[in-house]
């Protein structure tokens, strides 16, 4: 027999079989990517919901726990006697004549509601309905038991 006919059937016997596994290996390599391409995606939708979350939980600690002149992340009581805030007891006086800050972009409203359902509106301003969340802290006003609310919304 002829050396180069043995070399031809070889050669096309092996170059079916590189094509083969060439297209199966393309194949996963293209399912890679689009699943990669998925995971990116997702995690900027979470890593955005969680800046909305985080933001809005932060001001809501901020708001309870610390006591400041004329600003809205400062409403807790201030204990003379101590010389200190007093976490979860929000000043009565600093509710009356309080400013309100615009520098929260992504807060829509926050209120304090108490137990027979009054509700007093501390902030509302428009913003995105999108991706909203509400969260809400325990709260003393003026001996009263009440919800201080926060609701967040994002882009």
């Amino acid at each position: 027999m002829n050396p180069i006919i043995l070399a031809n059937k070889k050669g096309i016997a092996f170059s079916i079989d590189f094509a083969i596994a060439s297209i199966a290996v393309l194949l996963i390599i293209t399912l890679f990517l689009f699943s990669l391409n998925l995971l990116i995606e997702s995690s900027e939708t979470e890593l955005s919901e969680f800046s909305t979350k985080k933001e809005a939980i932060f001001l809501l600690d901020s708001m309870v726990k610390n006591h400041c002149e004329n600003s809205f992340k400062c409403l807790a009581g201030f204990d003379a006697s101590k010389k200190r805030a007093v976490e979860n007891t929000l000043s009565a006086r600093k509710l009356a004549g309080f400013s309100k800050d615009k520098n929260f972009p992504k807060i829509k409203a926050v209120w304090i509601k108490f137990k027979n359902g009054e509700k007093q509106f501390l902030l509302k301003q428009q913003t995105s309905e999108k991706n909203c969340y509400a969260f809400n802290r325990l709260v003393l006003v003026n001996g009263r038991k009440a919800l201080l609310e926060l609701l967040a919304c994002g882009e």
